[in-house]
């Protein structure tokens, strides 16, 4: 227990320490990904979160910069049908033609587009995976810390390596959120997601 504590602990004042992301000298491919800051994970539904809803304020202001700086943001939400496979793991959510799948209203004036997906994992989607095919940076943000966002962030890294190229992926750390419940510690979820995606190659930022 003493052992799993001084890593905890590590991992925390790791995650205190990292450098801030510079907008101003990312290349004009950069492509900047909000996952699931939909209102079926921040404000209705059986997956809505406090402490998702708690990092829209920032995560708008971060989208609005980027904008401001020239690159292309996108939002990504779940938009599953009625019957999807996914409903065996999860409680039903984000159902196609519901207000779950709308992206936060406080997210939408920042986002070219918003892009569904219906799995965890958002590069999947070939319209996704088509957008990332020409950037050489490609920022990520958004919910859950440890299934969409490490998904998403670690499989673009493992499809990068598949095709031989030079891909960073950077992921801000205050613009990720997980959610409590029975068996899921947010907090713990967090450090593990994050220490996850840094042993992949992720770029973990401010």
């Amino acid at each position: 227990m003493e052992a799993m504590l001084n890593t905890l602990t590590s991992l925390r004042a790791s995650l205190e320490n990292l450098p801030e992301l510079d907008l101003t000298a990312l290349p004009p491919d950069t492509l900047v990904f909000t996952v699931d800051m939909n209102r079926g994970f921040t404000e209705q539904g059986p997956l809505s979160s406090p402490r998702t809803a708690a990092i829209l304020p920032q995560t708008a202001a971060f989208l609005r910069r980027c904008r401001e700086a020239g690159l292309r943001v996108y939002g990504i939400s779940d938009t599953h049908p009625e019957d999807s496979p996914e409903f065996q793991s999860y409680p039903p959510h984000c159902v196609q033609g519901t207000a779950e799948c709308e992206l936060s209203p406080l997210l939408l004036p920042f986002v070219e587009e918003v892009l569904p997906k219906n799995s965890t994992n958002a590069l999947f989607e070939a319209p996704i995976r088509a957008l990332c095919e020409s950037a050489s940076r490609i920022v990520v943000t958004g919910c859950c810390t440890d299934i969409c966002v490490c998904q998403f962030a670690v499989g673009l890294k493992a499809w990068a390596n598949a095709q031989n190229r030079a891909l960073q992926v950077l992921v801000p750390v205050s613009l990720c959120e997980t959610f409590d419940g029975p068996g899921h510690d947010g907090e713990l979820m967090n450090l593990v997601a994050f220490s996850m995606m840094a042993a992949a190659g992720v770029t973990l930022t401010k």
